[in-house]
Protein backbone atom coordinates (compact mmCIF):
# COMPACT_ATOMS: atom_id res chain seq x y z
CA UNK A 1 0.00 0.00 0.00
CA UNK A 2 2.84 2.40 0.78
CA UNK A 3 3.94 2.37 -2.84
CA UNK A 4 0.41 3.25 -4.03
CA UNK A 5 -0.28 5.87 -1.36
CA UNK A 6 3.13 7.48 -1.92
CA UNK A 7 1.75 8.80 -5.23
CA UNK A 8 -1.98 8.92 -4.59
CA UNK A 9 -1.87 10.93 -1.37
CA UNK A 10 -1.45 13.90 -3.70
CA UNK A 11 -3.74 14.64 -6.67
CA UNK A 12 -2.26 13.39 -9.91
CA UNK A 13 -3.12 14.49 -13.41
CA UNK A 14 -4.80 11.71 -15.37
CA UNK A 15 -2.91 10.96 -18.57
CA UNK A 16 -4.63 12.36 -21.64
CA UNK A 17 -7.13 14.54 -19.77
CA UNK A 18 -7.46 17.55 -17.50
CA UNK A 19 -8.77 15.39 -14.65
CA UNK A 20 -6.88 14.77 -11.44
CA UNK A 21 -7.02 11.62 -9.38
CA UNK A 22 -8.73 11.86 -5.97
CA UNK A 23 -6.59 11.85 -2.84
CA UNK A 24 -6.35 8.31 -1.41
CA UNK A 25 -4.43 7.49 1.78
CA UNK A 26 -5.89 4.07 2.61
CA UNK A 27 -9.14 2.14 2.70
CA UNK A 28 -11.70 3.61 5.08
CA UNK A 29 -14.40 6.26 4.85
CA UNK A 30 -11.92 8.97 5.85
CA UNK A 31 -9.10 7.66 3.66
CA UNK A 32 -10.76 6.65 0.40
CA UNK A 33 -13.16 8.70 -1.70
CA UNK A 34 -16.62 7.39 -2.55
CA UNK A 35 -16.69 5.21 -5.63
CA UNK A 36 -17.86 6.51 -8.98
CA UNK A 37 -20.34 4.47 -10.99
CA UNK A 38 -19.63 3.63 -14.62
CA UNK A 39 -23.02 3.91 -16.34
CA UNK A 40 -23.87 2.40 -19.71
CA UNK A 41 -26.27 4.92 -21.23
CA UNK A 42 -28.23 4.86 -24.50
CA UNK A 43 -28.10 7.67 -27.05
CA UNK A 44 -30.68 7.69 -29.84
CA UNK A 45 -29.55 8.65 -33.33
CA UNK A 46 -31.73 9.10 -36.41
CA UNK A 47 -31.78 6.14 -38.76
CA UNK A 48 -34.14 5.83 -41.73
CA UNK A 49 -37.73 6.41 -40.62
CA UNK A 50 -36.87 5.60 -37.01
CA UNK A 51 -33.79 5.68 -34.81
CA UNK A 52 -30.90 3.54 -33.66
CA UNK A 53 -29.38 3.29 -30.20
CA UNK A 54 -25.72 3.78 -29.38
CA UNK A 55 -24.37 2.89 -25.94
CA UNK A 56 -21.80 5.01 -24.11
CA UNK A 57 -19.95 4.59 -20.82
CA UNK A 58 -20.12 7.63 -18.52
CA UNK A 59 -18.86 8.08 -14.95
CA UNK A 60 -21.17 9.64 -12.34
CA UNK A 61 -20.90 10.21 -8.60
CA UNK A 62 -23.01 7.83 -6.54
CA UNK A 63 -25.14 10.69 -5.18
CA UNK A 64 -25.72 12.23 -8.63
CA UNK A 65 -29.24 10.82 -8.87
CA UNK A 66 -28.48 9.36 -12.28
CA UNK A 67 -30.78 6.43 -13.11
CA UNK A 68 -29.92 3.24 -14.94
CA UNK A 69 -31.26 3.23 -18.50
CA UNK A 70 -31.10 -0.38 -19.63
CA UNK A 71 -34.53 -0.08 -21.34
CA UNK A 72 -35.71 -3.09 -19.35
CA UNK A 73 -38.78 -3.05 -17.11
CA UNK A 74 -38.24 -5.38 -14.16
CA UNK A 75 -39.50 -4.99 -10.57
CA UNK A 76 -37.10 -6.90 -8.32
CA UNK A 77 -39.33 -6.50 -5.27
CA UNK A 78 -42.28 -8.32 -6.86
CA UNK A 79 -40.16 -11.15 -8.25
CA UNK A 80 -38.53 -11.77 -4.86
CA UNK A 81 -41.87 -11.74 -2.99
CA UNK A 82 -42.80 -15.40 -2.52
CA UNK A 83 -46.46 -14.53 -2.01
CA UNK A 84 -46.69 -12.84 -5.43
CA UNK A 85 -44.31 -14.87 -7.58
CA UNK A 86 -43.36 -18.53 -7.38
CA UNK A 87 -41.21 -20.72 -9.58
CA UNK A 88 -43.39 -22.55 -12.10
CA UNK A 89 -41.69 -25.92 -11.52
CA UNK A 90 -41.35 -25.93 -7.73
CA UNK A 91 -43.88 -23.40 -6.44
CA UNK A 92 -41.10 -21.90 -4.31
CA UNK A 93 -40.11 -18.23 -4.16
CA UNK A 94 -37.60 -17.05 -6.72
CA UNK A 95 -33.95 -16.76 -5.73
CA UNK A 96 -31.29 -14.37 -6.97
CA UNK A 97 -29.33 -17.28 -8.42
CA UNK A 98 -32.32 -18.21 -10.56
CA UNK A 99 -31.43 -15.37 -12.93
CA UNK A 100 -27.92 -14.30 -11.92
CA UNK A 101 -25.31 -16.89 -12.83
CA UNK A 102 -21.66 -16.20 -12.04
CA UNK A 103 -19.38 -16.24 -15.06
CA UNK A 104 -16.09 -18.12 -15.25
CA UNK A 105 -14.06 -15.06 -14.24
CA UNK A 106 -15.88 -15.11 -10.84
CA UNK A 107 -16.27 -11.35 -11.10
CA UNK A 108 -19.12 -10.75 -13.54
CA UNK A 109 -22.39 -12.53 -14.31
CA UNK A 110 -23.59 -14.31 -17.43
CA UNK A 111 -25.89 -12.30 -19.73
CA UNK A 112 -29.59 -12.94 -19.18
CA UNK A 113 -31.92 -13.86 -22.02
CA UNK A 114 -35.64 -14.30 -22.50
CA UNK A 115 -35.21 -17.95 -23.47
CA UNK A 116 -32.94 -18.86 -20.57
CA UNK A 117 -34.29 -16.74 -17.72
CA UNK A 118 -37.82 -15.55 -18.46
CA UNK A 119 -39.65 -17.99 -20.75
CA UNK A 120 -40.30 -20.54 -17.99
CA UNK A 121 -42.73 -18.11 -16.36
CA UNK A 122 -43.57 -15.60 -19.10
CA UNK A 123 -45.09 -16.90 -22.33
CA UNK A 124 -45.72 -14.95 -25.52
CA UNK A 125 -49.22 -16.21 -26.22
CA UNK A 126 -51.49 -13.92 -28.23
CA UNK A 127 -54.60 -15.95 -29.11
CA UNK A 128 -56.67 -17.38 -26.24
CA UNK A 129 -58.05 -20.15 -28.47
CA UNK A 130 -54.49 -21.41 -29.09
CA UNK A 131 -52.62 -20.99 -25.81
CA UNK A 132 -49.63 -22.98 -27.07
CA UNK A 133 -49.01 -20.67 -30.03
CA UNK A 134 -46.22 -18.25 -29.15
CA UNK A 135 -44.92 -15.08 -30.72
CA UNK A 136 -41.23 -14.93 -31.65
CA UNK A 137 -39.06 -12.93 -29.27
CA UNK A 138 -37.41 -10.66 -31.81
CA UNK A 139 -37.78 -7.64 -34.07
CA UNK A 140 -41.21 -5.92 -34.07
CA UNK A 141 -41.66 -6.56 -37.80
CA UNK A 142 -41.19 -10.30 -37.24
CA UNK A 143 -43.72 -10.22 -34.39
CA UNK A 144 -46.26 -8.33 -36.52
CA UNK A 145 -45.75 -10.77 -39.38
CA UNK A 146 -46.45 -13.75 -37.09
CA UNK A 147 -49.64 -12.12 -35.80
CA UNK A 148 -50.81 -11.20 -39.31
CA UNK A 149 -50.13 -14.63 -40.79
CA UNK A 150 -52.02 -16.31 -37.96
CA UNK A 151 -55.18 -14.21 -38.10
CA UNK A 152 -55.36 -14.07 -41.90
CA UNK A 153 -55.40 -17.86 -41.84
CA UNK A 154 -57.99 -17.89 -39.04
CA UNK A 155 -60.38 -15.83 -41.16
CA UNK A 156 -59.66 -17.14 -44.67
CA UNK A 157 -58.99 -20.87 -44.30
CA UNK A 158 -62.28 -22.80 -43.92
CA UNK A 159 -60.38 -25.87 -42.74
CA UNK A 160 -58.70 -23.98 -39.90
CA UNK A 161 -59.83 -24.98 -36.44
CA UNK A 162 -58.27 -24.29 -33.06
CA UNK A 163 -57.48 -27.21 -30.72
CA UNK A 164 -60.68 -28.89 -29.51
CA UNK A 165 -62.86 -27.28 -32.23
CA UNK A 166 -64.25 -29.94 -34.58
CA UNK A 167 -66.79 -28.17 -36.81
CA UNK A 168 -65.90 -26.71 -40.19
CA UNK A 169 -66.73 -23.06 -40.60
CA UNK A 170 -67.27 -20.50 -43.33
CA UNK A 171 -64.37 -18.19 -44.25
CA UNK A 172 -64.64 -14.89 -42.39
CA UNK A 173 -66.36 -16.49 -39.41
CA UNK A 174 -63.83 -16.41 -36.62
CA UNK A 175 -63.91 -19.66 -34.66
CA UNK A 176 -63.57 -17.82 -31.36
CA UNK A 177 -66.74 -15.81 -32.04
CA UNK A 178 -65.25 -12.42 -32.87
CA UNK A 179 -67.62 -11.38 -35.66
CA UNK A 180 -66.46 -9.46 -38.70
CA UNK A 181 -68.76 -8.41 -41.55
CA UNK A 182 -66.10 -7.56 -44.12
CA UNK A 183 -64.17 -9.76 -46.51
CA UNK A 184 -62.33 -12.63 -44.89
CA UNK A 185 -58.85 -11.27 -45.69
CA UNK A 186 -59.77 -7.78 -44.49
CA UNK A 187 -61.14 -9.26 -41.27
CA UNK A 188 -57.86 -11.07 -40.68
CA UNK A 189 -55.84 -7.89 -41.22
CA UNK A 190 -58.18 -5.93 -38.95
CA UNK A 191 -57.84 -8.48 -36.17
CA UNK A 192 -54.05 -8.62 -36.61
CA UNK A 193 -53.77 -4.84 -36.41
CA UNK A 194 -55.82 -4.81 -33.23
CA UNK A 195 -53.79 -7.59 -31.61
CA UNK A 196 -50.47 -6.01 -32.58
CA UNK A 197 -51.52 -2.76 -30.91
CA UNK A 198 -52.41 -4.70 -27.77
CA UNK A 199 -49.03 -6.47 -27.71
CA UNK A 200 -47.01 -3.28 -28.14
CA UNK A 201 -49.05 -0.86 -26.01
CA UNK A 202 -51.05 -2.80 -23.38
CA UNK A 203 -49.53 -6.18 -22.61
CA UNK A 204 -46.98 -8.49 -24.15
CA UNK A 205 -43.89 -6.65 -25.43
CA UNK A 206 -44.62 -3.47 -23.48
CA UNK A 207 -44.69 -5.40 -20.19
CA UNK A 208 -40.90 -5.70 -20.15
CA UNK A 209 -39.74 -3.35 -22.91
CA UNK A 210 -39.76 0.35 -23.65
CA UNK A 211 -41.70 0.77 -26.90
CA UNK A 212 -41.73 3.75 -29.25
CA UNK A 213 -44.93 4.34 -31.24
CA UNK A 214 -44.74 6.67 -34.25
CA UNK A 215 -48.49 6.25 -35.05
CA UNK A 216 -47.73 5.10 -38.60
CA UNK A 217 -50.57 3.51 -40.60
CA UNK A 218 -48.10 0.78 -41.56
CA UNK A 219 -48.12 -1.67 -38.66
CA UNK A 220 -44.76 -3.05 -39.83
CA UNK A 221 -43.15 0.36 -39.23
CA UNK A 222 -45.27 1.69 -36.38
CA UNK A 223 -43.55 0.26 -33.31
CA UNK A 224 -39.90 0.15 -32.33
CA UNK A 225 -38.74 -1.75 -29.27
CA UNK A 226 -35.81 -0.05 -27.56
CA UNK A 227 -32.88 -2.49 -27.23
CA UNK A 228 -32.06 -3.82 -23.77
CA UNK A 229 -28.46 -3.57 -22.60
CA UNK A 230 -27.81 -4.49 -18.98
CA UNK A 231 -24.63 -3.02 -17.52
CA UNK A 232 -22.30 -5.82 -16.45
CA UNK A 233 -19.46 -3.71 -15.08
CA UNK A 234 -20.32 -0.74 -12.86
CA UNK A 235 -16.75 -0.45 -11.56
CA UNK A 236 -14.75 -0.85 -14.74
CA UNK A 237 -11.55 0.48 -13.15
CA UNK A 238 -11.67 -1.98 -10.27
CA UNK A 239 -11.95 -5.73 -9.72
CA UNK A 240 -14.23 -7.64 -7.38
CA UNK A 241 -14.28 -11.36 -6.63
CA UNK A 242 -17.95 -12.29 -6.30
CA UNK A 243 -17.12 -15.96 -5.66
CA UNK A 244 -15.38 -15.21 -2.36
CA UNK A 245 -18.33 -13.07 -1.21
CA UNK A 246 -21.13 -15.56 -1.89
CA UNK A 247 -20.98 -17.23 1.52
CA UNK A 248 -21.57 -15.70 4.91
CA UNK A 249 -22.02 -17.41 8.26
CA UNK A 250 -25.65 -18.36 9.01
CA UNK A 251 -26.92 -16.55 5.88
CA UNK A 252 -28.86 -17.98 2.96
CA UNK A 253 -27.64 -17.29 -0.58
CA UNK A 254 -30.32 -14.61 -1.06
CA UNK A 255 -29.46 -12.97 2.25
CA UNK A 256 -25.84 -12.78 1.15
CA UNK A 257 -26.83 -11.06 -2.10
CA UNK A 258 -29.31 -8.63 -0.54
CA UNK A 259 -26.83 -7.67 2.17
CA UNK A 260 -25.11 -5.60 -0.53
CA UNK A 261 -27.79 -5.28 -3.22
CA UNK A 262 -31.13 -3.95 -1.95
CA UNK A 263 -33.12 -5.78 -4.62
CA UNK A 264 -36.06 -6.66 -2.37
CA UNK A 265 -36.80 -2.93 -2.02
CA UNK A 266 -36.43 -2.03 -5.70
CA UNK A 267 -39.57 -1.58 -7.80
CA UNK A 268 -37.93 -0.08 -10.90
CA UNK A 269 -35.19 -1.29 -13.24
CA UNK A 270 -33.81 2.23 -13.18
CA UNK A 271 -32.78 1.73 -9.53
CA UNK A 272 -29.03 1.32 -9.20
CA UNK A 273 -28.43 -1.58 -6.81
CA UNK A 274 -24.65 -1.36 -6.71
CA UNK A 275 -23.14 -0.95 -3.20
CA UNK A 276 -20.75 1.85 -2.36
CA UNK A 277 -17.87 2.46 0.00
CA UNK A 278 -19.96 2.17 3.17
CA UNK A 279 -20.93 -1.37 2.27
CA UNK A 280 -17.33 -2.43 1.69
CA UNK A 281 -15.84 -0.86 4.84
CA UNK A 282 -18.49 -2.57 6.99
CA UNK A 283 -16.49 -5.78 6.42
CA UNK A 284 -13.12 -4.59 5.13
CA UNK A 285 -10.35 -2.19 6.14
CA UNK A 286 -6.67 -1.55 5.59
CA UNK A 287 -5.77 -2.42 9.18
CA UNK A 288 -6.11 -5.62 11.17
CA UNK A 289 -9.29 -5.21 13.22
CA UNK A 290 -11.55 -7.82 14.81
CA UNK A 291 -14.41 -8.93 12.54
CA UNK A 292 -12.94 -7.14 9.52
CA UNK A 293 -11.06 -8.66 6.61
CA UNK A 294 -7.92 -6.76 5.73
CA UNK A 295 -7.56 -5.59 2.13
CA UNK A 296 -4.90 -3.62 0.36
CA UNK A 297 -4.90 -1.49 -2.78
CA UNK A 298 -4.19 -4.35 -5.16
CA UNK A 299 -7.09 -6.34 -3.71
CA UNK A 300 -9.38 -4.17 -5.81
CA UNK A 301 -7.07 -2.40 -8.25
CA UNK A 302 -4.59 -3.63 -10.81
CA UNK A 303 -1.14 -2.12 -10.77
CA UNK A 304 -1.06 -0.14 -12.83
CA UNK A 305 -4.23 0.28 -14.91
CA UNK A 306 -3.38 0.76 -18.54
CA UNK A 307 -4.51 3.67 -20.64
CA UNK A 308 -7.61 1.66 -21.65
CA UNK A 309 -9.00 2.12 -18.14
CA UNK A 310 -9.34 5.84 -18.75
CA UNK A 311 -10.57 5.74 -22.32
CA UNK A 312 -14.22 6.40 -23.03
CA UNK A 313 -15.90 3.32 -24.37
CA UNK A 314 -19.10 2.86 -26.32
CA UNK A 315 -21.08 -0.22 -27.22
CA UNK A 316 -23.06 -0.33 -30.43
CA UNK A 317 -26.52 -1.86 -30.86
CA UNK A 318 -24.89 -5.24 -31.60
CA UNK A 319 -23.20 -5.08 -28.19
CA UNK A 320 -19.77 -4.55 -29.78
CA UNK A 321 -17.50 -2.35 -27.69
CA UNK A 322 -15.46 0.35 -29.35
CA UNK A 323 -13.12 3.10 -28.14
CA UNK A 324 -14.24 6.70 -28.64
Amino acid sequence: DALCVDCHQNPLKVSGSNEKTPVITGFDTNKHTEFKLDYLLPVQVAKGTGFATEWHNRLFDRDSGQKDQSNLKFPHDIHLDGEKVQMSDTGEAMECAGCHSLSSDKEHFEPMTMEKNCAACHDLNFDATEPDRQLPHGEPSVVVQAIEEHFVRVYTDPSYKPPGFNKRRLPGKDSNAQACKGKAFDCGIQRATSEAAIQFTQRGCVTCHEVSDNQSDDIYARWQVLPVNINSNWYRRAKFDHASHLTKKAKSSDQVCTACHQAEKSSESSDVLIPGLDSCVSCHGDETIDEKVTVNCVSCHSYHPGQHAFEKKSVDKNNVEKTE
